[in-house]
């Protein structure tokens, strides 16, 4: 290994049967062709080897003897055809036919001053030749072939197949047509009366002269208006039709001369078109020049993909090319469509030459300041979105007393959405690569499919909770679990095995609109959002009866479970509509480039998140209940925050606290959500707490009467009593009204999960010394 071989070299490999020794960057190195071929291949040297060694010049020894053949024309052309219809080529013998072999019999014909019978042969072999040059089974050589020398190849083709019908067509001295086709090729050469004994325009390929075989039900076509071809009035006119197949996959389908496989260094071609049909050609007398005519030529081609998207703009194009270096691009200049179906389109043009239609996939364009706007929207958007779901996520997982069936599926709607928005947000663009591209379009299905059956099991959680009087004694988790990770793995797998080429696009890395592959993700969303659909309306429906029997007192308990179902029904409805507009927008933002779709999928997308956050979090009252438990433990957060959002008012242990203002400071606690802790007692539910629950209960109905009526008595509203006596005084955010104090309205919504507690921990003797007057008040302090 040379010296300093590492950063500034490519390292030594085996490619293409040839070793590569180490080379320096931005150097290409020529190496002697493998397999006895002839000639030089190459390789350049970029960051890294740039794409795969160049073996298009290196051609086989048959290739050598054709060129060096002193053979008539025709007999070379028998062995070339002979030679290309049994064989897989090499790309320099696909080169070198094109661009030099070919070219070189064709002149060679004219040469040697044929007859017409001879002229004919030679024409047929030349386009069975051409049309095994262009046989699929080529493609992968032609592949290997550098763009911009390939387009010039197929060119060189074009060019020998014309020359070839003008030359027999000159021939003909009398009026007919000939007729000649090969698997990729088909070609008509006619000869038409003088204009002025011909009225009608001429249609080509002629009825009469197709032939039987899979070019007799083709749809192209093509009308040439005779009163404007050039020709003089008392002449005949010789007219030439080729048909190519296959040859627009070959071109070049822009318009740069420059070739990027040998100087951008790996830079990849921006492919904004795609060739949509076969190419046609038409001549009149032998001429190359584009002519302007008086009236245009009309031509209809079949679609080679039936579009059935608007997002595919049919553009009606000609091959312009320079004969001289055989430099060419596809050009719209005075052509333009007449009509247009999935099947096929039909154009018009004020000029003969090589024809087809291209169709425009770059969709809408965005300008420079959308796209900035969008790039911003998206970051800041889905960075927030992704923080709220990262916020729900902790909430649902480490508050104990929220454990439930309905958390976890919460739990796991919020990790799979987040997992999906983390991978859309960082992975959808990475398109250089395309097995990368596959695996990110994988795992966004797969997420974003597990994120909607979440979503369903949670419509579906929630009917079995109105329905059910008492809760299931078996959860239905494992259920759940195989049910929402189980169904979109067997989607995800199935669609791959069938289709895995449908994973990865040019532009996104996301699930192809071809083949209505789509369909793997847009039918099993349809089907979750019409099932929640579904269980939402049932539940509504129930939640309305039981609002209508006012008649009949709900007891708290049940008041309490249709207060939580109503907030869960709310939340769910919301998240059915948001998830289900994001992707109605985003399925067609993904396949369509759109302004107005991509502003609306990037801001529903964005807020999907936070809007769990806001009504699966703050505006559960569960939820919040812990959140207030929280601020209210952390003692390293200020007194400020603990008392305006955790209700925290000092501490309450020491027993004097029990005093005859008692009841005000239990009702307090209760309506400011104070929780006490002990340290040295366990709190343990017993059939008297729960008795007491209802009591309470009741003693809560009788306060109604004094709902404005204030529940501290303090006589000072910032002082509160310590463990050692003291009175200290706690400073608030509050200016007006003293933090705290709240009416019985206030404390109206009462879980009787705070009045158990505080039986359990606060309405009994604290574990201290203490030396009591007499038996009466340590039994008054008992009680």
């Amino acid at each position: 290994m040379m010296p300093g071989v590492g950063d500034g070299y490519c390292k030594a490999t085996v490619a293409q049967d040839i070793q590569w020794p180490d080379t320096a960057r931005g150097t290409t190195v020529h190496m002697p062709c493998p397999d006895l071929m002839s000639g030089t291949a190459h390789w350049t040297c970029g960051k890294k080897w740039i794409r795969k060694p160049n073996l298009s010049d290196c051609v086989s020894s048959w290739m050598d003897e054709m060129l060096n053949s002193t053979n008539k024309a025709e007999d070379t052309m028998e062995m070339v055809k002979m030679h290309t219809s049994s064989r897989k080529l090499r790309a320099g013998d696909l080169k070198k036919a094109a661009r030099k072999l070919i070219p070189n019999l064709v002149r060679k014909m004219k040469r040697q001053l044929p007859n017409k019978e001879k002229m004919k042969s030679f024409t047929k072999m030349i386009v069975e030749s051409g049309s095994n040059l262009l046989s699929k089974s080529q493609r992968n050589s032609w592949d290997e072939i550098p763009r911009f020398e390939r387009s010039r190849a197929v060119t060189s083709l074009i060019l020998s197949m014309e020359e070839t019908a003008f030359d027999y067509a000159a021939m003909m001295d009398t009026p007919g047509s000939l007729t000649s086709s090969g698997e990729n090729i088909f070609l008509e050469v006619k000869v038409v009366k003088e204009r002025g004994q011909t009225k009608h325009d001429i249609v080509l390929p002629s009825a009469s002269n197709q032939p039987s075989d899979k070019w007799s039900n083709m749809v192209d076509k093509i009308v040439l208006p005779l009163d404007s071809l050039p020709s003089k009035k008392d002449e005949n006119v010789h007219v030439s039709f080729l048909m190519y197949q296959n040859l627009g996959e070959m071109l070049s389908s822009t318009a740069s001369e420059e070739d990027p496989d040998q100087e951008g260094q790996g830079e990849q071609e921006s492919m904004t078109y795609t060739i949509n049909t076969n190419i046609i050609s038409a001549s009149v007398n032998g001429g190359h020049r584009i002519t302007k005519l008086n009236r245009p030529v009309i031509f209809t081609l079949e679609h080679t993909s039936i579009m059935t998207h608007s997002r595919y703009i049919p553009l009606c194009s000609f091959w312009d090319f320079d004969p001289s270096n055989l430099t060419g691009h596809w050009s719209q200049e005075g052509c333009q469509v007449i009509s247009s179906c999935p099947s096929n389109t039909t154009c018009q043009c004020d000029h003969l030459t090589n024809f087809a239609v291209l169709m425009d996939v770059s969709g809408t364009e965005l300008s420079p300041e959308h796209e900035m706007s969008l790039t911003t929207i998206t970051y800041v958007g889905c960075t927030i979105s992704i923080l709220c779901l990262f916020i729900s996520f902790v909430t649902f997982t480490l508050f104990r007393n929220l454990q439930s069936d309905k958390n976890t599926i919460n739990k796991n709607l919020v990790l799979c959405l987040m997992i999906a928005e983390l991978i859309f947000l960082f992975g959808v663009a990475q398109t250089s690569n395309q097995t990368i591209c596959a695996v990110i379009a994988g795992f966004l299905h797969f997420f974003f499919l597990t994120a909607f059956a979440w979503m369903c099991l949670e419509g579906v959680q929630l009917y079995f909770m109105l329905i059910e009087v008492f809760e299931a004694e078996r959860s239905r988790i494992k259920w759940f679990y195989l049910f929402g990770y189980g169904v979109p793995a067997v989607i995800v797998g199935i669609s791959a095995a069938v289709r895995h080429s449908g994973y990865g696009t040019e532009r996104y890395c996301w699930i192809s609109t071809d083949d209505w592959f789509i369909l793997s993700f847009v039918l099993p969303v349809a089907a979750v959002l019409l099932v929640n659909i579904v269980m939402l309306s049932i539940a509504l429906r129930i939640m309305c009866r039981h609002a209508r029997l006012t008649a009949a007192p709900m007891c708290l308990k049940d008041k309490s479970k249709f207060e939580k179902i109503g907030t869960w029904v709310r939340g769910a409805a919301v998240l059915v509509v948001l998830l289900g507009l994001t992707w109605v927008f985003g399925v067609m933002f993904l396949s369509e480039d759109s302004v107005a779709m991509a502003y609306i999928f990037t801001i529903l997308n964005s807020l999907q998140g936070l809007f769990i956050f806001i009504f699966h979090c703050l505006l559960d009252t569960k939820v919040k209940k812990e959140y207030r438990k929280a601020i209210q433990r952390a003692s390293w957060l200020p007194d400020c925050v603990r008392v305006n959002l955790g209700g925290y008012t000092g501490s309450l242990s020491s027993p004097n606290q029990l005093s005859s203002t008692g009841q005000n400071y239990f009702f307090r606690f209760l309506t400011s959500r104070i929780r006490t802790r002990s340290s040295s007692l366990t709190p343990v539910e017993t059939s008297s707490q729960k008795n007491q629950q209802s009591d309470m209960d009741s003693f809560l109905s009788s306060q109604d009467s004094t709902m404005g009526t204030k529940l501290n008595r303090s006589r000072n509203p910032s002082e509160k009593l310590l463990h050692n006596g003291h009175h200290n005084v706690l400073v608030t955010c509050c200016e007006d009204e003293i933090v705290g104090d709240l009416s019985v309205m206030d404390g109206s919504v009462i879980d009787t999960e705070y009045v158990t507690e505080y039986c359990q921990k606060n309405m009994m003797v604290y574990q201290e010394k203490r030396e009591y007057s007499s038996a009466s008040e340590q039994r008054k302090i008992m009680l």
